[in-house]
């Protein structure tokens, strides 16, 4: 008996042990795709109090359509996982450093004056991350959103930080370009020297003044002289994209010992408010097309059957930045049959056994013209159709048809409809709510987002097995000393 009240002692703190860890309330904004294929969003609040969370709604919201207003987010925003997280802080706002306004509690222990930078605002990076990772397993890109109003932020590779100022979208817009589309600044501000070593590997800056050898000469019409000149702070040509001297740092003393060049007069790259390039644009575009696919069916051989009178609709489900922009071309068994749409697979049409499928899906949008993207920008989905049992044999020189059975027959009705759309409606919004108090795993995660249930993993849960466990062992217990004191 001592035993067993030791076994049970001991479960009971364990069990109990994480019955006050946080729990945020996590949602799901958007959802058009598989997180595996699409790129995650999502955004964590700073200095937000309980009875502020329906202010981080609106500012979330504010956030999104800000982002999702400009071009290429707006035209590609069917590839992209749009989810909120909510987190409570004891104060609002964020440190000011050692400058009036002193320091504040808040989850993410946000700060302005980094590095003695006044608008340089970040965060506990690392902290962010993990507790995004944690509900997102899959996440791209993590969005602090600080409730405060002074204008700051910064960027890293996956983490970005932004007040509440009315610039916040501009600034993350800017920084979130810097990795998506593996983009260089483009303003000529000196910094510190030493801090970055000076190249031209990015798509949006180079030495090169010839024609044939800069990076983005398919977007130069032929009549813009090169390099394109500047008058002051005007140019004639400022509308176009040419070859215009200034870019990444180039006011920096000592750091280049020849010109610098970026493409356009002005761009998101290098001043806030004004519109993202063309040749900036198509590396982000570029940088959605590396971390997703065209259609969420992917790239794994689909496996299907039909029988005689039967036919399979074949739908590549192909997210598009506007109808017309992705082409579709099909073949069957190495032969094209048709260039749009879906297919109807008519199992009449074909001898019975294994017949291969495929569909070439391809990006042509006008935002991209350089041939470097043009891999990455197409995707082919693979089926294996099995026509079952016996069906006409297809003689080429028939003048039968058999695409269509006469009106009388039973089977001209007959359909099998494949369709793996996505499932209920893209802007519901859905709630879990998630404790963290102990080790979870992605396949509990995933059960919850499947089932829509809250996924939560509790204490409470967790100890009616614990106590479960600890009445076996002192069953078994019990048993041990009857034998024992039956032996003696």
């Amino acid at each position: 008996m001592r035993i067993c009240s030791i076994i049970t002692v001991l479960v009971l703190l364990f069990a109990f042990q994480d019955v006050h860890a946080d729990t945020y309330r996590f949602e799901t904004l958007e959802q058009n795709g598989d997180p595996s294929s699409t790129i995650d969003l999502i955004v964590i609040g700073d200095g937000y109090r309980e009875e502020e969370q329906e202010a981080f709604v609106d500012h979330v919201d504010s956030f999104f359509s800000g982002i999702f207003a400009q071009t290429p987010y707006k035209e590609y925003r069917r590839f992209f996982n749009l989810y909120r997280l909510h987190t409570v802080s004891n104060e609002s706002g964020a440190d000011y450093g050692d400058t009036t306004g002193g320091e504040v509690d808040t989850f993410l222990d946000c700060t302005y004056y980094s590095y003695g930078i006044e608008r340089l605002l970040t965060c506990d990076s690392a902290k962010a991350q993990s507790v995004a990772a944690q509900v997102a397993p899959d996440v791209d890109f993590v969005f602090i959103l600080v409730n405060d109003s002074k204008y700051g932020g910064s960027g890293g590779e996956i983490v970005q930080t932004a007040s509440v100022h009315q610039y916040s979208t501009e600034i993350v817009a800017h920084e979130m370009a810097h990795d998506l589309g593996g983009l260089s600044d483009e303003y000529s501000s000196a910094v510190t020297p030493g801090t970055y070593q000076a190249h031209d590997h990015d798509p949006n800056v180079t030495f090169e003044s010839e024609r044939d050898e800069i990076p983005w000469t398919l977007w130069i019409e032929d009549e813009t002289p090169l390099p394109t000149p500047v008058n002051g702070s005007f140019s004639e040509y400022k509308d176009v994209v040419g070859l215009f001297e200034g870019a990444r740092y180039s006011d920096t003393p000592g750091m280049y010992d020849q010109p610098i060049y970026r493409p356009k007069y002005t761009c998101k790259m290098r001043e806030l408010s004004v519109p993202f390039c063309s040749v900036c644009a198509e590396a982000m575009i570029g940088g959605v097309h590396e971390r997703t696919y065209l259609s969420d069916l992917g790239p794994d051989a689909i496996e299907e059957s039909v029988s005689p009178g039967e036919s399979l609709w074949l739908d590549p489900q192909a997210k598009s930045p506007d109808p017309d922009a992705i082409s579709t071309t099909w073949t069957i068994d190495g032969e094209e049959v048709q260039n749009s749409g879906a297919l109807e697979f008519v199992a009449d049409q074909y001898e019975a056994g294994r017949h291969t499928v495929d569909v070439q899906l391809y990006d042509r949008t006008s935002l991209m013209r350089n041939s470097l993207f043009s891999d990455i920008s197409r995707q082919t989905i693979y089926w294996t159709i099995t026509v079952e049992g016996d069906t006409p044999e297809i003689d080429g020189d028939t003048d039968e048809d058999f695409s269509e059975f006469p009106e009388d027959s039973d089977t001209s009705e007959e359909m099998t409809e494949q369709d793996s759309s996505h499932p209920g409606d893209l802007d519901e919004i859905t709630e879990w709510e998630w404790e963290f108090s102990g080790e979870d795993t992605r396949e509990d995660r995933e059960e919850g987002k499947k089932s829509g249930s809250s996924g939560c993993r509790t204490s409470e849960i967790g100890l009616q097995g614990l106590i479960f466990i600890a009445g076996l062992a002192c069953w078994f217990g019990r048993r041990r000393l009857r034998r024992e004191r039956n032996a003696g």
